[in-house]
C-alpha cells in the first residue's frame, strides 16, 4: 500500500468511527427495543410502495408510482432497494426500512460535525455528540421519509455555506442536494430556501448574490424533482396523468376542521366567523392547544432546545459579534420551527422535530465551546 493510500484510510477513518457509533446506537434502538409497526401505518406503506417503485422501474411500467403518491418516491426507492438487498439475509421489510433510516440519521450526524468543524474540530465533536446522543435524533431515527431527506438538506446547507461571488459550483452542489432532499419529502424545499434567503438577508450580501445564488439552487433543485419524479412526467411516458394522481393522494391532507389534517391556523378562520360564542371559544382553545403542544413536545422530548435557549438568553448581547456560522444554523432553526409549528400537521407527529435537531446541535456546540472557554479564563 502506497504511503498516499494510507494517508487517504487514516483520513477517512475519524469518520468511519463517528459514522459507527451512531449507526450502532439508532440500530439498538431500532431494531431492538423500538416496537414494530412504531410509526403506523407509515412503517406498513413505505416498503409496499417501495417494492412497487423498484419493480415498476426495472419493468418499465410506471403504473406502481401510484401508490402513496402524496410523498414524492427517492426515499421508498432508498426503502425497495435495502429490502431486495436486506432480504435474502432473512431481514423483514420493516427492519430493512429501519436499516435504512439508522444509516442515513448516521450519516446525518457525521454532516453536522463537518459543518461545526468550520468552526474547530472540538466543535465539530461537540456538534457530532450532542446530535447523536440527543433523544429526538435517536428514537426518530427510523422516520424514513424524514431523516433521509434531512441527510440531503444538511449537505445543501454544507454546500451553501461555502456560496461566494467567485464560483457558482457550490450553488449547484446546493442546488442538486436539495432537490434530492425534495424528493425524498417536498417540505425540504420550502424549509431550506426559506433558511438561504434568511441567511443570505442577515450577511447583507449584494442583491446581485442573493438573487443568482437564491435563484440557482431553487432552479436546480427544480429541475432534478421534476425529472427524478416520475409522476410529473408526461402522461405519453407514463401511460395516465400522474399529476392528477399526486393532486388526488394530497387531497388527504385538506386542512381545516372539518379536513383529515389540521394545522394551528386553521381554527382562526372559524373562530372569527362563528357566531355562536361556545363554538368560538372552542376553536380559540384549539388553536390555543396547537399554538403550546409542538414547542412543548420538543422541550420535553429532548436536551437541545435547553441548552439553545439558554444560549440564545446569555448570549444575545453579543449575538452580533458571532460567528456567521452561528447566525446561519439559527436561521435554520428558526425557519424549520415556524415551519412546521404553523403549517404542519406537528401536534401529532413530533418527529418532525428532527429538522431542528442539526442546527440546535452545531449552534448548541458553538456555545458550549465558548462556555468552557469562558470557565477556564
Amino acid at each position: 500500500m502506497s504511503l498516499k493510500e494510507k494517508r487517504s484510510l487514516s483520513s477517512c477513518f475519524p469518520f468511519l468511527l463517528l459514522f459507527s457509533a451512531s449507526f450502532l446506537m439508532r440500530c439498538c434502538w431500532g431494531l431492538y427495543f423500538a416496537p414494530f409497526p412504531y410509526l403506523t401505518p407509515d412503517e406498513l406503506i413505505y416498503p409496499l410502495a417501495g417494492k412497487a417503485y423498484v419493480h415498476s422501474l426495472a419493468s418499465w411500467d410506471l403504473t406502481g408510482f401510484v401508490i402513496n403518491a402524496e410523498h414524492p418516491p427517492l426515499s421508498k426507492l432508498f426503502t425497495g432497494l435495502f429490502i431486495y438487498l436486506l432480504g435474502p439475509l432473512g431481514f423483514s421489510d420493516i427492519v430493512a426500512l429501519r436499516v435504512q433510516s439508522c444509516l442515513f440519521s448516521a450519516l446525518t450526524c457525521v454532516v453536522a460535525y463537518q459543518v461545526g468543524s468550520k468552526a474547530g474540530r472540538t466543535m465539530g465533536l461537540l456538534s457530532w455528540a450532542l446530535l447523536s446522543f440527543d433523544p429526538i435524533s435517536i428514537v426518530f431515527s427510523i422516520a424514513s421519509l424524514d431523516v433521509t431527506s434531512l441527510f440531503f438538506a444538511l449537505l445543501a446547507f454544507k454546500w451553501f455555506l461555502e456560496v461566494d461571488q467567485k464560483s457558482v459550483k457550490p450553488c449547484l452542489l446546493s442546488g442538486v442536494c436539495l432537490g434530492a432532499a425534495t424528493l425524498c419529502k417536498y417540505t425540504a424545499w420550502p424549509i431550506m430556501l426559506g433558511t438561504f434567503a434568511l441567511i443570505m438577508f442577515l450577511t447583507r450580501v449584494s442583491r446581485r448574490v442573493f438573487l443568482v445564488s437564491l435563484s440557482v439552487v431553487a432552479a436546480v433543485s427544480l429541475v432534478l424533482v421534476i425529472l427524478g419524479n416520475p409522476l410529473f412526467w408526461p402522461p405519453q411516458v407514463l401511460g395516465y396523468s400522474g399529476y392528477q394522481v399526486f393532486l388526488e393522494a394530497s387531497s388527504v391532507y385538506k386542512v381545516g376542521p372539518e379536513g383529515s389534517v389540521v394545522t394551528m391556523l386553521d381554527w382562526i378562520e372559524p373562530a372569527i366567523q362563528s357566531r355562536n360564542e361556545p363554538l368560538r371559544l372552542f376553536y380559540l382553545s384549539m388553536f390555543s392547544d396547537g399554538l403550546i403542544t409542538y414547542p412543548l413536545s420538543i422541550f420535553s422530548l429532548s436536551f437541545l432546545p435547553w441548552i439553545l435557549l439558554g444560549s440564545l438568553i446569555t448570549l444575545a448581547e453579543r449575538l452580533t459579534d458571532h460567528s456567521e456560522l452561528v447566525l446561519k444554523n439559527l436561521s435554520w432553526f428558526l425557519i424549520g420551527f415556524l415551519f412546521f409549528w404553523l403549517l404542519a400537521k406537528s401536534r401529532g407527529e413530533p418527529y418532525y422535530a428532527v429538522w431542528l435537531e442539526p442546527s440546535a446541535a452545531i449552534f448548541s456546540g458553538y456555545s458550549l465551546t465558548h462556555f468552557w472557554g469562558w470557565l477556564k479564563r
